[in-house]
């Protein structure tokens, strides 16, 4: 098994394994930073080869989801620290949980305020990989963190009704184009699309209404001047 065939086998089991570069975090898994990693020469450092290959493997059934960090793990192997569970667990970051109705917890304890907002303001979305983000600054680096969602945590404030493709405005200070016929109605009544670089998008309350002004029940459908938008149910 190749050192990338064992990173896809961990991602497999919901772990992720992240690599500090410079003062990012990175995903083997993301070709860019697969990429990066490949010439800093941090993968072929044969302590960390080792350590992926055989030590996290051999660990991994008792290991929870969630993301690792193999390089210090490596280091204190090296200073003669044993490698078992405890000490992995120790380069570990549990996933951030968002629920059915886009409510942020970690470890069982509710995100709000300003924390929330932090978050929000600093999610982000890798396509290859389908997974959401939250990285901000810190201590002299972009720390890093993956999501577990049951409803796409990233939220529409406006969308662009004259924009051809359809443009939303998000959470996190960006925008980007809606995929043509993406538009759908969930069994809760939230109104999603999805988007060229940020996976599915909730709208909040009032792009919904703006959009959904313009729904024909009679033809299931949204009408935009001379263009047409099929409107999924369920």
């Amino acid at each position: 098994m190749s050192l990338l065939e064992r990173f896809r086998w961990f991602a497999a089991r919901d772990q992720w394994l992240l690599f500090l570069h410079e003062t990012r975090f990175l995903n083997p898994l993301v070709a860019e930073q697969f990429t990066k990693l490949e010439v800093s020469g941090l993968l072929d450092d044969p302590s960390i080869r080792a350590l992926v290959e055989t030590g996290l493997a051999a660990l991994s059934p008792e290991l929870p989801a969630g993301v690792y960090f193999p390089a210090p793990i490596s280091r204190i192997q090296a200073s003669g620290t044993a490698l078992t569970v405890e000490t992995v667990l120790q380069f570990h970051y549990a996933f951030i949980q968002v629920d059915a109705q886009q409510r942020w917890s970690l470890r069982g304890h509710s995100i709000v305020g300003r924390v929330l907002q932090l978050f929000q303001e600093n999610l982000g979305y890798e396509p290859e990989i389908q997974r959401y983000f939250v990285e901000y600054w810190t201590e002299g680096r972009w720390d890093k963190c993956y999501l577990a969602c049951e409803l796409t945590p990233m939220l529409a404030l406006n969308i662009n009704l004259e924009a051809d493709p359809l443009e939303v405005q998000l959470v996190n200070g960006k925008s980007d184009a809606v995929i043509s016929d993406t538009l759908r109605l969930d069994a809760h009544e939230n109104c999603l699309v999805h988007t060229a670089q940020h996976g599915d998008v909730l709208l909040a309350d009032a792009p919904r209404y703006q959009l959904l002004q313009h729904y024909h029940e009679d033809e299931n459908c949204l009408k935009l001047g001379n263009r047409r938008f099929v409107l999924e149910m369920g």
